[in-house]
């Protein structure tokens, strides 16, 4: 019998046994957590060098012969694997990641790929705490969300928000959060007052929250 440890803080830690008889195998599925910002710094060495190492470091103890007067033996193992990661591979994980980060936002399936590809942007620069950059995206998908649904091409986009509420695409609620979004977004728009330099976290936050649901009522 084996037990793998998953190390965690205080009591997170769990403990998985896997019993094997004698001349018997299993395998074994392991998953590991990569915060974006490390993910987007991956891809960055790949950029520059063509390719990225990974080492994967597992540790785990062995218990053979359980139970076994004298001849039970606990064995420590610690094996390394080494990955070489190209370029093309890295960027195809990212978008793979951040993907799976926007779909489990909940949003339809019906979303639109260019409007989606927006928002994914705008959550993957949230993730590397590009904010600035997090809202202007965030208001580039709900631009381009507005005018899949209907609203006049070429217009501004306060407009738009009004021409769809006044549609019944829009209700006044979100509509309201559909001008929250404009406003941080069009910060970017006047580079002079620079009042894009004052974006937070929080603020990046409550417009990717408000950008989620605005998607996910014009595409119910």
């Amino acid at each position: 019998m084996g037990s793998i440890h998953e190390v965690g803080s205080g009591n997170n830690s769990q403990i998985f046994d896997l019993r094997i008889d004698p001349g018997k195998k299993k395998s074994l599925t392991l998953y590991t957590k990569v915060d974006l910002a490390q993910a987007e710094r991956m891809r960055e060495l790949a950029e520059n060098f063509g390719m990225v190492t990974l080492l994967l470091h597992l540790y785990f103890s062995i218990l053979y012969n359980a139970g076994m007067l004298g001849g039970q033996r606990t064995f420590g193992l610690h094996p390394v694997f080494q990955f070489d990661v190209s370029k093309a591979q890295m960027q195809e994980w990212i978008v793979g990641w951040t993907s799976s980060h926007a779909r489990s936002a909940d949003l339809p399936s019906s979303v639109p790929k260019n409007v989606l590809d927006d928002y994914i942007e705008a959550v993957s620069t949230f993730n590397i705490n590009a904010y600035k950059a997090s809202v202007a995206m965030a208001r580039r998908a709900l631009q381009q969300a507005l005018e899949d649904k209907g609203a006049t091409k070429g217009s501004k986009l306060l407009d738009q928000i009004n021409e769809l509420e006044g549609k019944g695409l829009l209700s006044k609620p979100t509509s309201y959060l559909a001008h929250a979004v404009r406003a941080f977004g069009n910060y970017g728009a006047h580079p002079n007052d620079d009042l894009l330099a004052q974006i937070t976290r929080d603020d990046a936050e409550t417009t990717l929250m408000a950008a989620k649901k605005i998607l996910k009522e014009l595409y119910k």
